[in-house]
């Protein structure tokens, strides 16, 4: 009996023997307690801070809207009111744009119409200088020739710098090219300090069509001949995209040509108008 006892204990002692540990046991025991290290190293720099920063937050954020929640509801609505102001204001501005432009199409319809009617009595006149088949050296021919040098340098331009040029190449069409008519019919298109308007707005014109009329084509006798001239052209705003960047111009002058000199005498604007056209 007390041998089988004996055996019992001792299979018991085999038993709790601790197991032989192998190298992998120890990395893996090695890295856990590496792991616990730097967790430990980082909550004593970093994390006991941040919690303690954070719990700081809290209990003040909390005291601040506490104590400043009637202040913030004023902010608030105050602001609410000034956005709904502006926004009501964009609406009476949009409005208010809205028929503006109205009128001003409707202006421009009439006046149109109007160009329309003026061009059509310029082109009867034309019909009528062609049907009696005036000499190519009357003095009508010889104005013809001079008013498109002119009305072309004038309205066909892609630059200030072939602007210029072409003025300055137009002034031999003028009797007297320091007259002050001269500068108000046909400027420099300078400003006050002396820059080109037509670079500063970046500005091109095309010539579209002039026609020019008399009242007696076939008088050729007198030598100061009283001609209008109706130019169409179109103006361009470059590298602008709009509807009002582009615009056709209807002007009519009033010419004395000197068929003595075959220079322009005097000329004066009469009318302009100025249609939109819709580019895409």
């Amino acid at each position: 009996m007390s041998n089988s006892k004996f055996n019992v204990e001792d299979e018991t002692k085999d038993n709790e023997k601790p197991k032989i540990r192998t190298n992998k046991d120890h990395k893996k025991e090695n890295k856990e307690i590496g792991k616990k290290y730097i967790k430990a190293k980082y909550n004593y720099y970093f994390g006991y801070r941040f919690k303690a920063f954070n719990n700081y937050i809290k209990k003040n954020l909390k005291y601040f809207f506490i104590k400043y929640i009637k202040l913030i509801i004023v902010i608030l609505l105050v602001m609410t009111v000034i956005f709904l102001g502006v926004g009501i204001a964009k609406i009476v501005e949009g409005t208010s744009f809205e028929k503006e432009t109205e009128k001003y199409e409707s202006t421009n319809k009439s006046l149109e119409s109007k160009e329309k009617d003026l061009e059509m009595e310029a082109q009867n006149q034309n019909k009528k200088i062609d049907s009696k088949n005036v000499s190519t050296q009357t003095g009508v021919q010889r104005a013809k020739k001079v008013f498109d040098d002119v009305f072309n340098g004038m309205y066909s331009y892609d630059n200030s710098d072939e602007y210029d040029t072409n003025r300055k190449n137009n002034m031999k069409h003028i009797e007297n090219p320091d007259e002050k008519w001269v500068s108000s019919v046909y400027s420099n298109a300078k400003d006050d300090d002396g820059n080109s308007q037509i670079e500063t707005l970046n500005l091109s014109s095309d010539l579209d069509n002039s026609s020019f009329f008399t009242k007696n084509p076939d008088d050729t006798k007198e030598k100061v001949v009283p001609f209008k001239v109706v130019v169409s052209h179109t103006g361009y705003i470059d590298d602008v995209s709009s509807d009002y960047a582009t615009r056709t111009h209807y002007t009519t002058y009033k010419v004395d040509f000197d068929t003595s000199t075959n220079k322009i005498k005097h000329m004066k604007k009469i009318n302009s108008v100025k249609v939109n056209n819709d580019i895409s």
